[in-house]
């Protein structure tokens, strides 16, 4: 008599290759991770920054301060510690903040992911480890800035290698920019200060509310030009525009918080900005964010009816585009970087436009950005406004040659702390095979 085994319904009995063929699976999928971790040094054996080159990306040993006025929280580097223990906040200018010198935080904690530099992670402006060229037991951390082979170049700020400049994307501009202003911190201890977004008109329709400006154009209304709202930058450095009070109107500079003690003779304008802000807009009307470089300015319509994007150079359209306006609250990235327009909503990038800047002297450095509405409601929240990393000579000079051209399989690489750094422009430039992998933040 033959006898079945009897299987409850629903139920699955594997076979036994089945089961050691999930069983091999498995294994292979732990080593996989076991060889992916073991690729990240660090993991096991901490690697900190120790040196304040790359702030205001990566962070070396520091004092942390909150603003005592518009609360706001910056660092400033245990290299160059603020004066007689008070640090100027870089967001509104307040002079008196106290440092205690004792509580240093340490640098922040990072891996090398040598498996990326393995399967092609060196990439242009991207933040690497490699062992220094003057110390082979120590690491350093630098950006990949030009990998091309060519004579290099630094002039006001940028980089050249053989005439051509090196350009950012959106998301590499995103990872070297610098905080210049979060509205979202305002000061409150002097009621008599004026705000930093101004109205141009008297009889604007701008007004300020708890998380960013609200327009609202009165009944029949018919006006086609914009009412601007516009951005005014204080002196919130130390050692600059001495007996000026920190809101005295000045163009955006190269300052860097994280370097509160050291002098320098001559901050550098930075025409490369940028403008972050959440727009909510309705479906009818207009707004317009308008951004002025050395001599150039550009303007981004948005047309929320119409779902249109234009990009205006002084009155010319150069680029539009369709793009969706009509969800109800909207991410806006607007850049000038390297010679280039960009221009990002929710995250995606929307506008790449390369030019060349106009001859002359420009006029644009007290009214660097405005916010201009048509004719609908409108609430600007949270705007930032941010610049490009501004690169110098190794004599803190705007302009800057290399002593020889790089040779193929070299890069040169760069500090994100300009001032502070000690790089390719002070040592040769890097091989390529020195390079041990991208630098990956953490939190720990």
């Amino acid at each position: 008599m033959e006898l079945r085994r009897l299987i409850p319904f629903g139920r699955v009995v594997a076979r036994p290759g089945t089961r050691r063929m999930a069983w091999c699976g498995l294994l292979l999928c732990l080593a996989g991770l076991l060889v992916r971790v073991g690729a990240l040094q660090g993991w096991f054996r901490p690697i900190r920054v120790v040196g304040g080159s790359m702030a205001e990306s990566l962070y070396g040993p520091h004092l942390r301060v909150r603003c005592q006025d518009c609360g706001i929280v910056f660092r400033c580097g245990v290299e160059c510690p603020p004066a007689d223990n008070l640090a100027v906040c870089p967001n509104c200018g307040y002079r008196r903040n106290q440092v205690d010198p004792h509580a240093v935080t340490r640098g922040q904690r990072v891996l090398i992911d040598r498996w990326a530099h393995a399967w092609g992670g060196s990439r242009a402006w991207r933040a690497v480890a490699f062992r220094s060229p003057l110390d082979p037991d120590r690491l350093e951390v630098k950006r990949l800035v030009a990998g091309n082979a060519g004579q290099v170049e630094i002039r006001d700020g940028d980089v050249f290698i053989d005439g051509q400049i090196q350009r950012k994307s959106l998301e590499q501009l995103s990872a070297v920019r610098v905080l210049v202003h979060d509205d979202r911190f305002r000061p409150t201890r002097d009621p008599s200060l004026p705000a930093r977004w101004l109205a141009r008109r008297e009889d604007s329709q701008w007004t300020t509310t708890g998380s960013g400006y609200s327009f609202k154009p009165p009944p029949g209304a018919g006006s086609r030009a914009p009412d601007w709202l516009d951005y005014q930058q204080w002196t919130c450095w130390p050692n600059a525009y001495p007996g000026n009070t920190r809101c005295t109107l000045a163009p955006i500079l190269d300052h860097y918080a994280y370097n509160q003690s050291l002098s320098r003779a001559a901050l550098n304008r930075v025409a490369d900005v940028m403008l972050c802000c959440e727009l909510q807009m309705p479906g009818t009307g207009r707004i317009v964010l308008r951004l002025a470089g050395r001599n150039d300015q550009f303007q981004l319509e948005l047309a929320p009816a119409e779902n249109r994007c234009r990009l205006l150079r002084e009155d010319s359209v150069v680029f539009q585009t369709a793009c969706r306006l009509d969800r109800r609250k909207i991410l806006v990235e607007f850049a000038l970087c390297d010679r280039r327009v960009l221009v990002g909503l929710d995250g995606s990038t929307l506008v790449q436009y390369a030019y060349e800047p106009a001859d002359g002297l420009g006029n644009h450095e007290l009214r660097p950005i405005s916010i201009g509405a048509v004719a609908a409601d409108f609430q600007v929240l949270a705007p930032r406004v941010y610049r490009d990393v501004h690169y110098l000579g190794p004599d803190g000079g705007a302009c800057w040659k290399s002593p020889r051209p790089l040779a193929h399989g070299q890069w040169l690489v760069l500090g994100d702390n300009a001032p502070l750094s000690m790089d390719s422009r002070r040592w040769s430039a890097l091989n390529a095979r020195a390079v041990l992998g991208p630098v990956v933040e953490t939190d720990w």
